[in-house]
């Protein structure tokens, strides 16, 4: 469109797309077979049976994906900006709901449930200097945000356990976002002050809501220096939000094995809690009085166990997620060669240090550490193994 053209806007796409693709689920769930242990018993090879009822009329998941975006640049091409709203829609989901152990079965594999993600990302880049010959600094900012919300489940059904660990559920609710944590809280009065009993230790309750798994929004930060044919460069990642449960908060705080627990003399004296402890709650009598009942570290700490919103952690951090610094032989040299037209050199690091962590995740638990790759491990963390940092040498050679 000439009417667009000017010396602003140099570039402008308007993109869109519709996508509709299943998803199987893993081999052998859709017939009966026999499964064994491979530990044989006087040299006899045991087998046994499914405990998830084989379901031969299973159908592939339907993912149904809708797009739009935008993409322009400034100033010749100085400052890019890239805009998607998108919308995703997951139906037929392959679930295993519980059975009568009557039928021979635990779980009966089915096809229910709808859950949409509504969600917009941002990409926004620039070059604040640009000198081929001398000094560069490309800078790039990204944001994300996605709203999940469970629509249906089968039929009869409004609760779907995703996963659990000690007590702690992680449930897929009709008419709440995918992944919310559900277990034994503190109650509270209407003004969301934590009650305490006459002893000073705060009353609790089973079956409430502790937190919710899906982040509030992602960013990201990435920044390109260069000077003649040397490189530097590095991403910082941000999570607000996603909280989890942590096993390995709640035994080393129970066991008194973490640092906090012994902080000052709180062993040797009474704590009050909201004053001389756990500071970030407001806690009051049964009356609604200011709580000021003194009361034993121990009998605090050892609450972990049973009240187990007290380990569950909010998953926001900062990250400095890879950089590199990188060096490009120079052209004159490669001429010599004849047969390499580029060649550089890398070295290169990820996931190399955590700068931030929220101040309620006590423990400094990396919220990256979960129990395993699958759905049902998300928001769950139990003396994991954290993320491994890694440096490496590149080398790149175009011919």
């Amino acid at each position: 469109f000439e009417w667009l053209k000017s010396d602003v806007l140099s570039y402008l796409k308007i993109r869109g797309n519709i996508a509709k693709v299943g998803n199987a689920t893993s081999a052998y769930r859709t017939a009966i077979y026999y499964s064994s242990p491979g530990t044989p018993i006087n040299g006899v090879t045991q087998y046994y049976l499914p405990t998830t009822f084989p379901n031969a009329n299973l159908k592939p998941e339907k993912i149904l994906t809708r797009e739009l975006g935008i993409e322009a640049a400034f100033w010749k091409n100085r400052i890019r900006l890239d805009l998607a709203l998108y919308s995703k829609t997951t139906s037929d989901q392959i679930m295993s709901v519980e059975i009568p152990a009557s039928t021979g079965y635990r779980y009966d594999l089915i096809n229910a449930g709808k859950v949409t993600n509504k969600g917009v990302e941002i990409s926004l880049s620039a070059d604040i200097f640009n000198n081929p010959n001398g000094f560069s600094w490309t800078s790039t900012l990204n944001w994300a945000k996605d709203k999940s919300k469970v629509v249906e489940l089968a039929e009869g059904l409004d609760t779907y356990t995703i996963g659990q660990d000690w007590s702690v559920y992680s449930y897929a609710k009709v008419g709440e976002s995918w992944g919310t944590l559900v277990g034994s809280g503190m109650v509270r009065d209407n003004k969301g002050n934590v009650v305490v009993y006459d002893d000073g230790t705060p009353m609790y309750d089973e079956g409430m809501v502790l937190g919710h798994v899906t982040p509030d929004w992602t960013a990201g930060w990435s920044n390109e220096f260069s000077y003649k044919d040397l490189s530097f460069g590095f991403l910082l990642d941000y999570r607000k939000g996603g909280d989890f449960f942590s096993g390995s908060q709640m035994f080393n705080t129970y066991t008194g094995i973490l640092d906090y627990t012994a902080a000052g003399d709180i062993r040797e004296r009474g704590v009050v809690l909201g004053k001389d402890i756990a500071t970030e709650y407001t806690f009051v009598k049964e009356d609604g009085t200011p709580n000021d009942i003194a009361i034993n570290a121990y009998d605090w700490y050892a609450g972990y166990y049973g009240i187990k919103e007290l380990s569950v952690s909010d998953g926001s951090y900062l990250k400095l997620r890879e950089a590199h610094l990188t060096y490009q032989l120079p052209k004159k040299f490669l001429a010599k060669l004849g047969w390499i037209q580029d060649a550089k050199i890398s070295l290169v690091g990820n996931n190399l240090a955590i700068l931030w962590l929220s101040s309620r995740n006590q423990a400094k638990i990396d919220p990256e550490s979960t129990q395993g790759a699958g759905n049902s491990s998300v928001g769950f963390e139990s003396n994991s193994v954290p993320p491994t940092r890694s440096f490496g040498l590149k080398l790149n050679l175009t011919f």
